[in-house]
């Protein structure tokens, strides 16, 4: 399977009138009502002397059905015994001398002649209220290609659909490559009632909600009294209802059923589930055959729409949209390469087996997009190997922008893939979309992602250790503690981060460019001066981009006793890196007490021994459960006299 469906349908129909009486059964009685309230402030009706006549097939148009007015209203209605079971044309007649037309109304329907329809069953029929000739429907939008009627409790609704239908124009008649040469008349109706008697048929389901009538004509219930039908899905709708105009455009036979809503539906975006699909299957005992949806009466009924918009959605996806508006036009089967009808039947089956029926392959996400120096890095998840039915997965990644167009295969399963940095453009956005193929069928992803090619600067980063202005303090081995903050190894756009700390001041001006991760350094009581003041600066780059802390000043405290430490104490040390053991060997002139700490590159102390040493010290200290990594190797020695001597060895494991 491609992917999930979401359901939302709405169904819509296309209305295909069939003239005369088709039976010849026992009557039903029918009740028609005219409001004439219109008419009579125009002064085309006089209440109390005028008479309102319906006339129509069931009675010859004649003049014998005259309309009796109800109280002191100004609604007329008379009810007829009509033939059950059948269809009729049918206008209201106004027997007034200041009556227009002659008295008949001019086109208040859709039958032959703009006539009235009705469509009678079995039960007793209470046409709603209609006002003659529709005079409350009336015409209060016109768009660059269609004009809308509708009654004042709807004028606020004409923006969403002149826009939704504005917008969907080019996109429906290019897709079916067709024009349509002429502006479209929607007719939105009051309520359901009102738009079930303006087709013709009272007694329809209140799924009913809108159809297309010709090339010209879209009906349409209120969008905000449908019955259950949502506002949003009556927008879905009145697409839909489009599409069978342009069909009726487009095609030069007459379109099967399963053709005509399935391309509307295709069109309109009213999609339905995997399951709902595969439950309509079942229910059939089986694929249905074609024939099963070509009838009118039972379509609605049988999942016709839904497995309609199947039959579009496989010719769109095995054959193409072009091919779908050549099939729409000439019903041939030979265009999509199908010998006949049994042929395409079988292409369907086929494209139903393996979209609908077999579990299609995982729905993947797009997840983290970032470069990190020269590559790009791609995530996804999830990413198995295999599907349900053991079929091998492939993941694959279209990225587009500004003139690039292509497409990634990910066979690894790994969850992410690399793209070298040189293939893309600086500064331009790309588009990730990505699907998943069983080999099969493909999955989409809902959603796509965007990112940018733009070099995003590092961080600033401030001092937080000496506070701004101090006396700075010393450590344990007389060193001073630098630290900022916040930490940034890489950027936002996946550079790596170094940082420049700089001490200046009093003849000093040293510089440690360090990982941006890192976040401090320490720096040695022998590098400075006691009671002096030092300012600190610092420069985080990306290698593109640099920014700078606000400079801080420290002062240093009042130390004495620190001789130099290359004279006062020699040291060395094997083998470096170390492996296992270090080798430590020192020369002293005369006794001190000796103290050796290890540091890690963060400041823990890993290990601390003291002892006394007369002349020369040797020692083995043991790395073997130590990390690889850096390492601060401090020794202080302290004399009879009270002198204090420092020295620290950096070395890596």
């Amino acid at each position: 399977m491609k992917r999930h469906y979401l359901l939302l349908w709405l169904f819509c129909l296309s209305m295909n009138f069939i003239p005369g009486n088709i039976f010849a059964q026992s009557t039903v009685s029918v009740k028609f009502s005219v409001d004439v309230s219109l008419l009579v402030s125009s002064n085309k009706f006089n209440m109390a002397t005028d008479r309102l006549l319906v006339k129509g097939a069931f009675n010859g148009w004649g003049d014998q059905n005259q309309l009796i007015r109800e109280g002191t209203t100004s609604v007329y209605s008379v009810s007829l015994n009509l033939n059950a079971n059948s269809w009729f044309d049918y206008k209201f007649y106004n027997a007034s001398l200041l009556a227009d037309n002659g008295g008949w109304e001019s086109k208040p329907g859709f039958g032959t002649n703009g006539n009235r329809t009705l469509n009678t069953g079995t039960n007793p029929i209470v046409l709603p209220v209609v006002f003659f000739d529709n005079a409350d429907l009336i015409l209060n939008r016109s768009t660059d290609h269609f004009n809308f009627y509708c009654t004042a409790q709807d004028i606020g609704t004409l923006t969403d659909f002149s826009n939704k239908l504005e917008t969907e124009y080019s996109r429906i008649v290019t897709a079916l490559q067709t024009t349509i040469p002429q502006k479209i008349d929607v007719f939105i109706f009051k309520n359901l009632d009102a738009y079930h008697n303006a087709i013709g048929y009272p007694e329809f389901p209140t799924w009913a909600v809108g159809s297309a009538f010709g090339k010209t004509i879209i009906q349409m219930a209120s969008p905000n009294h449908a019955g259950t039908t949502s506002y949003t899905s009556m927008l879905q709708l009145i697409i839909h209802e489009f599409v069978h105009i342009t069909e009726a455009w487009k095609t030069t036979g007459s379109l099967p059923i399963w053709l005509n809503e399935g391309v509307a539906t295709y069109y309109a975006g009213q999609t339905t589930t995997i399951d709902y699909i595969r439950s309509l299957i079942n229910g059939f005992g089986g694929l249905p055959q074609l024939t099963l949806f070509e009838n009118f009466n039972t379509f609605g009924n049988i999942g016709g729409y839904q497995m309609a918009y199947t039959i579009a959605e496989f010719v769109t996806k095995i054959h193409g949209s072009d091919k779908l508006a050549e099939f729409v036009r000439t019903v041939s089967y030979p265009v999509l390469g199908y010998a006949d009808k049994a042929a395409f039947q079988a292409g369907w089956h086929t494209f139903l087996t393996n979209y609908y029926i077999n579990t299609p392959p995982p729905a993947i996400a797009i997840g983290t997009i970032r470069r990190y120096g020269e590559n790009w890095f791609m995530a996804y998840s999830p990413h198995p190997q295999k599907d349900a039915e053991n079929n091998t997965l492939t993941y694959y990644f279209t990225i587009t922008g500004d003139g690039f167009n292509k497409t990634f295969a990910d066979t690894n399963h790994s969850g992410s893939f690399t793209i070298p940095r040189s293939d893309f453009k600086a500064n331009t956005t790309y588009t990730v979309a990505a699907k998943s193929y069983d080999g099969i069928a493909y999955t989409y992803t809902a959603t796509t992602k965007t990112f940018s090619t733009a070099n995003i600067a590092p961080t600033v980063f401030a001092f937080t250790s000496p506070s701004n202005g101090q006396i700075a303090g010393y450590n344990q081995t007389h060193q001073i503690r630098i630290a900022w903050s916040p930490m940034q190894g890489i950027d936002d756009d996946g550079d790596p981060v170094t940082d420049k700390i700089t001490i200046e001041g009093n003849g000093l001006n040293k510089t440690w460019e360090i990982p941006g991760a890192t976040g401090f350094v320490l720096v040695d009581s022998s590098d400075l001066q006691p009671d002096k003041t030092y300012t600190l600066r610092g420069e985080r780059t990306d290698g593109t981009d640099a920014v700078h802390a606000t400079p801080i000043t420290f002062t240093t405290g009042n130390f004495t006793g620190i001789e130099n430490l290359v004279s006062s104490m020699q040291v060395t040390c094997y083998p470096v890196p170390v492996k296992n053991r270090l080798t430590l060997k020192a020369d002293f002139t005369s006794p001190v007490n000796l103290k050796i700490d290890v540091y890690s590159s963060n400041g823990q102390n890993m290990m601390s021994l003291q002892e006394e040493i007369t002349g020369n010290f040797i020692r083995d200290l043991d790395f073997s459960s130590y990390y690889s990594g850096t390492y601060f190797i401090n020794l202080t020695a302290q004399t009879a006299t009270g002198t204090l001597v420092r020295k620290t060895i950096k070395i890596s494991r």
